[in-house]
Parts: C-alpha cells; structure tokens; sequence
C-alpha cells in the first residue's frame, strides 16, 4: 500500500496533546506547513456529526476522491488521554466493514479499513496506523476540530476499489473501543450496523434469489439455506442485510419464508418451498385365491393415501384414494398382482404427494 504519513507538526500535536495544538474549523483547510507543501488535505465538510464515535464516506473532502471519515467526540478524547495518562499504554480503535460484508465460521469479512488512533494500545510509536483490505493507494490524515473534537481521514481517488465500494454503501458495521493496558475501557470488540446513506437502501424483493429445495418430513423444522445475491454488490448476510421467519415448516404442505430487508435493504420478500410426506412402507397378505388384505404404515402429517395396482404385466393404474391405512383388493390376472402406495396432504387446492413405498407382489 502507498501511504503517507502525517506532516511531523501534526505528529508532535498529538504526541504531546498540548491544548495549543492548532486546530481548525470544519468545512476549512488547515494550515499546510512548510514540511507538507506537497500534500494536498482534505476539506472537513461542515456538517459532521461529533455526538458520538462513527463513520461516514464522502465526496466532498477533494475533487475526485472519496474519504472515510472517523469522529470522536471530545469526552471520548479526553476519556482515551486519561486512559493514557493512567496507564502510558492506551489505543483509540476503530474498525468498518461496508455493506459487501458476510460471514462465515471465522466472523466477519469483506471491505473493510481499520484506523486507529493515538498509538496502537501503546504499543508503537506513531499516532495512527490504518489499513485496507486492498492495495489501493490511499492516504491517511487526522486533525482536531476548534471544538476538541478529533477527526481521522483515510481518502483517495474515488475509482479506487476501497473507497467505491464504500462510496456505494447503504450501511456499513462499525466498532469502535478504547483500550487500556489490553483492557476495553470504552465501546465493544462487538460490530453494530450503522447506516451511512439512507438514499442508498435497496428493494430486498428485487434481488436474485436461489431457488428453494423440495425435502421430506422428518419431525422437525426446516431451515433452508438462503443465497440471495445482488447483482454487482455482493450475497446477503442474515443478520446484517435481512430477517428470516419460518411459518410451516414442519409437516407436510407448503412452507412458507419470509425476508425483511434491513440497513443496506428494505422491503419483504416471499419464498415457498414444499415439505412431502414420509414415505410408508406396504405389508400384502393374500386372504383367498386373487383376494388379499394390504395394509401401511402411518405417515406422519398425510391426509390420505393413493393406492395403485399392476395386474400381470400391465402397467401401475390408481385403485383408489383411502383415508385410513388399510384396504381389501382382489385382481383377475393369472400372473399376480403388485401393489404400491404413496401419502398425500392438500395445499393451496393441489395435492402434494410423498414417494411410492415398496412394491407388495402377489400370485
């Protein structure tokens, strides 16, 4: 990565926090030292929100780029500068994932930048360390406002990947900490999502979704893997991008899914997937000569039954719907008889039918 390191009047201002250290008002330039003539800095836009610790992504620090903002209200600063004047080692953290972000088994993953303030835990001898998860050339710069509040600054050109995909982000997960001696004094190792652009949230109902899998009864709930995609950004996290609730999912009929968009999405969308009957197994006892008794086993959920028959050689022909779990048959072939039966339920006026059980044959 191509960086470049503040101007050392801006390190010495932090390093020893004087109060005298110059300061700016938003929506101004500051002062460019002798020492960093050739740095262009970014123009704070006036309408930042230092209420409490968060991002933003904007395009108005410079023609052309894009900068991923971090404020910190001054009773964080000050909180972080007792922190470290109790314990000569503390870290002021921010971390951000944009809303290409999902997870997996290891947590979170995605685009993602990291800026860390005013040391990293005491650790190091600079005031900021940052990080992308590109090798886009960025810079990195940080002030304080005339108000004590504290701002840092990781902007570049916005065709550069990092900074498009967040330029696009609806929302983003954000954590921000203080710690002390390795101790979190302030905020949470836990991300929350936070909403960067409100103009930018999607219709959840107009994405691309993987078609859901037909499966059988077993006795408990079915949850279907989700894979929803929007094209050009990314698959969707539960969680993060959408809720799921399951209605129906448990015995035979149709199961229905239902999606809610939150924080980069919005709106509701409506799959269905069917749950068959468990297949039976079929018991045929002859009782007279051409005569038998056939009887199955329950399955779970089903309303009915169909039966079917083949005489001799001929083909698999429906005998009957029966409701309970046994019938009489009789056939006229010389060459015998093979039964079969399958379970049913009824959903949405048509029949949804489970898999044939074993074929019974008789002489």
């Amino acid at each position: 990565m191509k960086k470049k390191r503040f101007i050392s009047a801006v390190l010495a201002a932090f390093l020893t926090l004087i109060p005298a250290a110059p300061a700016f008002a938003e929506a101004q330039s500051p002062e460019v030292t002798p020492q960093a003539e050739e740095q262009i800095v970014p123009v704070l836009p006036a309408d930042l929100d230092f209420s409490e610790p968060g991002v933003t992504v904007r395009t108005d620090i410079m023609p052309g780029y894009t900068g991923i903002i971090f404020t910190v209200p001054k009773e964080k600063y000050e909180l972080y500068q007792a922190s470290q004047a109790e314990s000569g080692r503390a870290g002021l953290n921010f971390t951000v994932y944009f809303d290409d972000y999902t997870t997996d088994e290891w947590g979170v993953y995605g685009t993602w930048t990291v800026f860390t303030l005013f040391g990293e835990d005491g650790l190091s001898g600079d005031i900021l360390v940052d990080d992308c998860t590109t090798d886009d050339d960025f810079d990195v710069w940080a002030d304080m406002t005339e108000n004590g509040d504290a701002v840092g600054v990781i902007y570049g050109k916005s065709d550069e990947w990092v900074f498009r995909v967040a330029e696009r982000s609806a929302s983003c997960l954000f954590r921000y900490n203080i710690m002390s001696a390795g101790k979190y004094i302030d905020g949470s190792r836990e991300f929350s999502a936070r909403m960067l652009d409100p103009d930018k949230v999607r219709d959840i109902s107009a994405l691309k979704y993987q078609a859901l899998p037909t499966v059988t009864y077993t006795g408990k709930e079915f949850r279907p893997e989700l894979e929803i995609y929007d094209e050009g950004r990314k698959y969707l996290c539960e969680g993060f991008d959408y809720t799921v609730e399951y209605s129906d999912n448990k015995m035979p009929g149709t199961a229905v899914v239902t999606i809610t968009g939150i924080n980069s999405y919005k709106g509701t969308k409506t799959l269905r997937f069917r749950i068959l009957p468990r297949k039976t197994t079929l018991t045929a006892k002859s009782t007279a000569e051409k005569r038998a008794s056939l009887s199955w086993k329950k399955s779970p959920g089903a309303e009915g039954y169909e039966l079917q028959a083949a005489e001799g050689t001929k083909p698999f022909a429906k005998l009957s719907d029966i409701k309970k779990t046994s019938a009489k048959v009789k056939w006229t072939e010389s060459g015998g008889c093979r039964f079969r039966v399958r379970p049913y339920v009824t959903s949405g006026g048509r029949r949804i039918y489970g898999k044939w059980s074993n074929v019974a044959k008789l002489n």
